[in-house]
């Protein structure tokens, strides 16, 4: 299973993939999705390791089978993710994206990076699509 799901805009990210093992499902963090892959790049190379183990212990404990449970108690209505923020706060959060991947890939432009995260699930919701296009619209200009 991939970690890509794909929306009426096109193919989105999620910084995750699954996987279903013999004893179930599995979840992972996808290091090649630009927000992750700019955050490790960021990392000094002696800091690397410890985050690369946090991560595996993560995934390691996910417990899939309870948030399976949780969501179905919930109608099927998962975490909202960043549904709840106001514009400000959500433009906020994606100018650190920016810069983030900005600095990992040494300078890309503004708009290449607001595309690569407009590409990512969670920033599907109609809120951050308006706010993710104002912003777009301003890096075309």
């Amino acid at each position: 299973i991939s970690g890509k799901k794909k929306s009426a805009g096109g193919a989105a990210s999620r910084p995750w993939k699954s996987t279903t093992t013999s004893a179930g499902p599995r979840y992972r963090v996808d290091r090649g999705h630009p927000l992750v892959a700019a955050l490790l790049g960021q990392l000094p190379d002696a800091s690397k390791p410890a985050l690369q183990q946090l991560l595996k212990l993560l995934e390691q404990t996910v417990p899939a089978e309870q948030i399976w449970v949780d969501v179905a108690d919930n109608h099927g209505h998962g975490t909202p993710g960043y549904s709840e923020f106001a514009d400000a706060a959500i433009t906020k959060e994606i100018e650190g994206f920016v810069e983030a991947i900005r600095s990992h890939t040494k300078g890309k432009d503004r708009l290449a990076c607001l595309r690569d995260i407009q590409a990512c699930e969670i920033f599907s919701k109609p809120a951050h699509v308006a706010v993710l296009g104002m912003m777009i619209d301003e890096a075309e200009e």
